[in-house]
């Protein structure tokens, strides 16, 4: 049970984050390198990982090539949160056109490790082949080519997703899943998912299936065999949903009819019969089937243009980290371009039912959606905007903390007219078929293509450029910065640095320093009513006692149980994480003694440190001002929720 504490202060965070202005710490980089300010390519479909573990490590990669001579791909390299990317040439194969095929990059949660699925195309024409490789490297800094767990093929736009958990025995283990659309399917079921539990260290195949094992078809309907996003989300505790479009039979002309559908597991695939958990209802509204339909018969042009850019199947699934029940999912429908909108919905019981429309954007395409670790939505898009003299793609990230009730936090990050770039490989148009965006704890991390003219009218919110450029005569210039570069796609990284929402922002004017400790105490002292003290974790753990870490073949995390012993009535006691939103716990009296009952969430747990959590000591109207407080502290280990001497003590 949250204390009332903890409640009063989540209130307030949530008002005051409704109150938020609209402006926040936003960062535009285009991510071609310095030394490669003479390419002209069109290079576009960036995506994006942040490693949680380390949030200044990042990797991208998008349609370029490696220069002549060198036998691999590149992906995008930073060490300084965004802020200068370098070519890094470890993924096999460099097509000479685009270096790589439809690629997706994700890093384990705790392992550093860097997992990337691959569209590795060979020949040229109409003998042009791609098959997928699932590639990892434990340190995506160093030269050395990533390592190849997998080849399959050919398969269409692979999506990566990877975490680590802690399995049976207490071990770190990377869970990945890659997902998919088969070109030649079994039974036309062409949304497919594969995944590994323990892809981090173990030899290749690292876990994936090999034959005679086969990747699972989660389209139990079946299908056309046609091309199409299958996408993933993970949560913590286990629960995987996939989401895809089910097509219709016959998929010849465009508009394609398909169904919007949605699986999941919540044992993170581990079982005998997994994604299975979400069922269509029963007839007539359903048809009972694995899979439940979330939009049906929606109309998808596959091929057409929308300006100058190619439309086709869009798709983007994001659960809430703190609720797995909580899973918001975008797509995109219409029978050609003028009408191809975008549709935001959500479920809060687990994808068994959910809301309506909550937004829709048109024309627009390229969505992708991410929730931080306060709830907030993020919501990526590129919109086509009926500007003069020309149309123009904006590219917009949208911010709500209340599911769009109250009009979002809207950032324009590009603006730039509708014209085909000029450099080689064109492709899909001025833009690719998609970009990236992913939340690491309350900020989100994006990636998108566009025009990559230097003119900072077209950047609303600032950029800035490692390849040479002229911003004064609006010129990209080559290597020997004198030379005029034409114009082309590149891809631009991005990060939205969203306010922290720690128990005393919303009101700062009552929040004192960190208490004073000793071994087996702490001083608690308010220099105005109704102060709050904060008690930060693990940082105190060698100071105030020495928190204990996982017991040999216990449960881990271990339940740790707190005991404070001066309290009193006079002071109030809530627990938070890192981004200040209150953590579920319950908490005891026993006689002058308030025991707290927490279990750390296994994605933040450091054996012997707890994980980032912090006390709020609120002093009550029986407090004393300026009374200095000694309380006793001690903590234990337990495989349990604390057990009161009787269950009268309970509260």
């Amino acid at each position: 049970m949250r204390s009332h504490l903890a409640s009063t202060l989540g209130a307030l965070a949530v008002a005051f984050l409704t109150t938020l202005p609209a402006a926040a710490q936003v960062t535009v980089v285009n991510m071609i390198p310095k030394e490669q300010s003479g390419e002209s390519r069109n290079d576009s479909e960036p995506s994006l990982a942040v490693n949680p573990a380390n949030p200044q490590q990042m990797a991208g990669a998008a349609f370029t090539p490696a220069p002549t001579g060198i036998p691999n791909a590149p992906i995008y390299v930073s060490t300084d949160g965004g802020q200068t990317w370098r070519p890094n040439y470890i993924v096999p194969g460099n097509h000479p056109d685009t270096g790589t095929g439809d690629i997706n990059l994700r890093f384990g949660s705790a392992s550093n490790v860097l997992y990337v699925a691959d569209l590795r195309k060979t020949g040229s024409g109409s003998t042009i082949t791609r098959k997928l490789n699932i590639l990892r490297t434990p340190d995506f800094t160093s030269p050395s080519v990533m390592e190849l767990l997998v080849e399959r093929g050919p398969v269409d736009q692979p999506y990566v997703r990877a975490i680590s958990a802690r399995d049976s025995s207490g071990a770190l283990t990377d869970r990945v899943y890659v997902s998919y659309g088969d070109t030649n399917p079994p039974g036309n079921q062409s949304a497919t998912v594969e995944w590994s539990l323990d892809a981090a260290t173990a030899p290749q195949p690292a876990g994936f299936p090999v034959p005679p094992q086969q990747p699972l078809r989660v389209d139990v309907r079946g299908s056309c065999e046609k091309l199409g996003p299958t996408v993933t989300t993970i949560h913590s505790a286990g629960r995987v949903y996939a989401a895809f479009f089910r097509w219709e039979a016959p998929c010849t002309t465009p508009p394609l009819q398909g169904d919007v559908t949605v699986v999941r597991d919540d044992n993170w695939a581990s079982g005998p019969t997994p994604f299975q958990a979400l069922k269509d209802p029963a007839a007539p509204a359903g048809d009972g089937n694995v899979g439940l339909r979330v939009a049906r018969q929606v109309p998808v042009p596959y091929g057409s243009l929308l300006g100058n850019q190619r439309i086709g199947g869009q798709l983007s699934i994001a659960v809430d980290p703190s609720h797995q029940d909580k899973v918001c999912l975008a797509w995109a429908q219409g029978t050609g371009g003028p009408d191809f909108t975008i549709h935001v919905r959500c479920s809060k019981d687990g994808g068994a039912t959910w809301s309506g429309d909550l937004r829709t954007v048109a024309p627009a395409t390229n969505v992708r959606l991410a929730i931080n670790s306060h709830g907030q939505i993020g919501f990526l898009y590129q919109k086509l905007a009926a500007t003069v003299p020309v149309k123009s793609w904006e590219t917009w990230l949208e911010v709500t903390g209340d599911d769009f009730a109250t009009p979002p936090k809207a950032l324009l990050l590009h603006r730039a007219p509708d014209d085909v770039a000029t450099g080689t490989a064109v492709l899909a148009g001025p833009l690719g078929d998609y970009n990236d965006l992913m939340a690491v704890g309350k900020d989100f991390y994006g990636a998108f293509s566009g025009n990559n003219t230097p003119d900072l009218a077209n950047f609303p919110q600032g950029v800035s450029y490692q390849r040479n450029v002229d911003f004064t005569a609006r010129r990209l210039l080559a290597t020997d910065n004198t030379t005029t570069v034409e114009r082309s796609s590149d891809p631009f990284f991005f990060v939205d640095r969203e306010p922290a929402l720690g128990p005393c922002i919303p009101h700062p004017w009552l929040c004192e320093t960190r208490p004073l400790m000793k071994l087996g105490k702490i001083r608690l002292k308010c220099l105005r009513p109704g102060c709050i003290v904060i008690d930060p974790l693990p940082q105190n753990c060698l100071v105030k006692f020495k928190c204990p870490g996982c017991a040999p073949g216990g449960q881990c995390p271990p339940y740790f149980n707190v005991f404070f012993d001066g309290l009193g009535d006079k002071w109030k006691l809530g627990l938070f994480d890192v981004d200040g939103k209150p953590v579920p716990h319950r908490q005891f009296k026993r006689g002058k003694t308030l025991i707290v009952s927490f279990r750390p969430g296994p994605e933040g747990f450091v054996d012997g440190r707890l994980g980032d959590y912090s006390f709020a000591f609120t002093m009550t109207s029986k407090g004393r001002v300026g009374a200095a407080y000694w309380v006793k502290t001690k903590i234990a280990r337990s495989d349990h929720q604390y057990r009161p001497p009787n269950s009268g003590l309970g509260r």
